[in-house]
């Protein structure tokens, strides 16, 4: 995921030589956009028909084609080599196995996107207002600048060199939406390494709103009940060992606070709320499948009791997914992985997730079932984690509020710990 994970990073970048690079480039480069209005989306309309009618295809002059000035990688135009049923900007809708981060060092932003397309897909369906990349090799995208306080159109060319963000293909479906989003975003950043490293969540993307639209005044109705139902209960920690050492009565807190965890996760989920999840200690990856130093996204939830009749599963399970795209780059060692005696006998379960994992377009290879899925090395990144692991292993959630992403640091290992003091 790169440095500039958590919240003092960023001051921390700035003082960094890069950082300091990024901090002299000035305001973000929204003039190379335009503003979205009806006038605009005509003339842009009128431009694409006009590439179609004459069989031309777009070349950006204004962006250079990638990062890496020194690569010598062959030059692909997307629209040249996307000819299936299932290839194009995306099938039906935007799937969170559609992107694989490959060498792009923007997990934070990766993980935001599988986020809000599992949860608001909503969000996702006016970031593409026109679907003629294949006929044109150009891209609308739709991103709102909280600077400009209005939505902004950036055009961008399907030219690549094979490096960076992967053209993830997967049975028969290819979606072209994550490179051309990710293009987008670093023409409005003026440059892509100003996207990665110590620079991710820096100028057009500090209050990560590009794509969820307007933020809401900090004192808002929304935004404190969102404080209120949300940060504060993610926040909750077990420090019973700590209190109990000081002489306090902790009879029934630490269910309370997982209960109270609990409720504000179900209430992420519930009300399309993006979230990702980090961890700041190497020790807290073993229960969590949550590399040190890398975000993953939350992309569903499992409800205890709600299959079988009400009979499983037994406990709150969390749907997580990492930004590589494909589950053979994991570890797994937690309840419920693949190789747990959880998910062998449940096969509800295993179901619910498949029907969450697979895409339009893609389905389960020959000889492969919910109970071989480990057979399928190349599957989309999707597994399960507790509700309880979650609380006792995850450091870090980022919650993509009304106002701004929040960083909610917790201490989950004191969930395991006991307090011992020399009061002497």
């Amino acid at each position: 995921g790169g440095p500039g994970f958590f919240h003092n990073n960023f001051d921390r970048s700035l003082q960094s030589s890069r950082g300091q690079e990024i901090r002299e480039l000035g305001p973000t480069l929204w003039q190379a956009s335009f503003p979205d209005t009806p006038g605009i989306r005509r003339f842009l309309s009128t431009y694409l028909t006009s590439l179609q009618l004459r069989g031309l295809k777009f070349v950006d002059p204004f962006f250079p084609l990638h990062k890496d000035e020194n690569a010598r990688n062959e030059v692909v135009r997307v629209s040249d080599v996307f000819n299936g049923k299932h290839e194009g900007l995306y099938e039906e809708s935007c799937h969170f196995s559609d992107v694989q981060q490959s060498r792009a060092g923007i997990c934070q932003d990766l993980s935001s996107w599988l986020s809000i397309v599992a949860l608001r897909p909503e969000a996702m369906r006016e970031v593409f207002p026109f679907d003629t990349f294949r006929e044109t090799g150009a891209c609308i995208v739709r991103l709102w600048s909280e600077s400009e306080r209005e939505w902004r159109l950036v055009i961008v060319d399907d030219r690549i060199e094979e490096q960076g963000l992967k053209l993830n293909k997967r049975g028969a479906r290819r979606s072209a939406w994550p490179f051309l989003l990710y293009k987008a975003l670093a023409k409005v950043e003026g440059f892509y390494w100003t996207m990665e490293g110590a620079g991710q969540l820096v100028r057009s993307r500090l209050d990560s709103r590009y794509l969820l639209g307007p933020s809401v005044s900090r004192d808002s109705d929304e935004n404190l009940k969102f404080q209120r139902e949300i940060i504060e209960k993610l926040g909750k920690s077990d420090f019973t060992g700590f209190l109990r050492a000081m002489g306090q009565d902790v009879s029934g807190m630490k269910k309370k606070n997982f209960e109270e965890f609990g409720d504000g996760l179900r209430k992420c989920v519930e009300r399309g709320v993006p979230l990702t999840v980090g961890n700041q200690q190497e020790e807290d990856m073993a229960s969590s499948n949550v590399e040190y130093f890398h975000a993953y996204a939350v992309v569903g939830m499992l409800p205890r009791r709600s299959l079988e009749g009400g009979k499983e599963p037994k406990e709150d399970l969390l749907l997580i997914s990492n930004p590589w795209g494909k589950a053979s780059a994991e570890f797994e060692s937690s309840r419920y992985s693949t190789d747990s005696d959880e998910w062998k006998r449940n096969t509800a379960v295993r179901e619910w997730v498949m029907s969450k994992m697979l895409a339009e377009g893609v389905s389960l290879p020959d000889g492969i079932t919910s109970e071989k899925i480990d057979e399928w090395r190349e599957r989309p990144s999707a597994y399960l984690l507790p509700l309880q692991d979650a609380y006792s292993n995850i450091g870090m959630f980022a919650v993509y509020g009304p106002v701004e992403r929040v960083e909610v640091l917790r201490y989950p290992k004191e969930a395991e710990m006991e307090w011992e003091w020399d009061c002497q």
